[in-house]
């Protein structure tokens, strides 16, 4: 079976070929490999950032990146440091904002740090926005902050999280509509189906019509 290595610009062999994959390196000069059906995280010198040994991965972004140990998942950091321990069931991921899940409930944490920042107390979490992120409560869905504290209370049926122009999408009585960030209306709720605000507005449906709204 082949087997992979790293050689430099001149094609001289630098790591030894003795991977049964090996990922391209990483902005923080990381590399995943996999020896004996588990991965690891390699150093350009050659060396392992730490001893541990990984089911599954991510690719690391700022330095970071989650990955599962025994069917858990924690969070490390570039020189291997254990941010967060493999204890949790499962993990929610966006631009500075992570959640695990630990048995039926999920709790905030900083993405730098690895410190918990909320109880686990939500059903569920949606965090696509690093300023507030989806929170399930008592089955409605509202809006919280990084540290887990509502700032829209829970009350609608589904949510989209906010986009990069500052709007979620919230469904209420089976119909949708948008809020901005203080939990106000900017697009009533009167739309079958929406998609996500994107620059130059969004695609919704009413009375079973296409429509863009602005």
């Amino acid at each position: 079976d082949s087997l992979w290595g790293f050689c430099d610009n001149n094609l001289n062999v630098v790591v030894p070929l003795k991977f049964e994959s090996a990922s391209i390196f990483s902005h923080c000069g990381i590399s995943t490999v996999k020896m004996n059906g588990k991965y690891r995280f390699l150093n350009k010198d050659g060396s392992l950032i730490n001893q541990i040994e990984y089911d599954r991965w991510s690719y690391f972004w700022l330095s970071r990146t989650y990955a599962w140990k025994d069917d858990k998942v924690g969070l490390i950091d570039s020189i291997g440091n254990v941010l967060v321990p493999f204890i949790y069931s499962d993990i929610r991921f966006t631009k500075g904002v992570v959640s695990f899940k630990k048995e039926d409930k999920w709790a905030l944490f900083d993405y730098y740090s690895g410190k918990r920042k909320s109880r686990f107390k939500f059903q569920d979490v949606i965090t696509r926005s690093s300023k507030l992120v989806g929170v399930k409560v008592k089955d409605k869905w509202g809006f919280a902050n990084k540290k887990g504290k509502v700032k829209i209370k829970p009350k609608y049926d589904e949510i989209t999280g906010f986009s990069s122009l500052d709007r979620a999408g919230v469904k209420q009585d089976n119909v949708w509509g948008f809020i901005d960030f203080t939990g106000k209306i900017a697009v009533e709720l009167e739309y079958s189906k929406i998609q996500n605000f994107q620059p130059g507005g969004t695609w919704v449906i009413e009375n079973k019509n296409w429509g863009l709204i602005t």
